[in-house]
């Protein structure tokens, strides 16, 4: 595994608690220790494996000392329950999302139809 790989996981799974979890920070750790309290233990500690290979990430002769299926153990732990968090809110607000836009296009098409009824009398 390259350290862009491992910085790719990292980003990957930063931006998933930035996203999913509303965590702030510029670093993992950072996002980590905003939002610990919300993960699962089991999360928590996959997280912060990650999180302590971010800075060691850098230098890829550094990374050759990690234990990198640890590593691909934590990233996949994380990134399943990461990406899997709110489904079902996120699939109700498109859907709301859409039939809002839909039913604001039919609106705007009858009143454009209505104004053309009225201007053609």
């Amino acid at each position: 595994m390259t350290p862009a790989q491992v910085q790719t996981m990292i980003a990957h799974i930063s931006e998933l608690l930035a996203d999913r979890l509303g965590a702030t920070g510029h670093s993992l750790s950072q996002r980590l220790d905003s939002r610990a309290r919300a993960l699962p233990r089991r999360i928590r500690q996959a997280v912060r494996v990650l999180a302590t290979a971010e800075g060691v990430a850098a230098s890829p002769k550094m990374v050759r000392h990690l234990d990198l299926d640890a590593l691909q153990t934590a990233y996949d732990t994380s990134a399943h329950y990461l990406e899997h968090l709110n489904a079902g809110r996120r699939f109700w607000g498109r859907a709301r999302d859409a039939i809002t836009s839909t039913v604001f296009g039919v609106v705007l098409m009858a009143a454009a139809l209505g104004a053309l009824a009225l201007w053609l009398k």
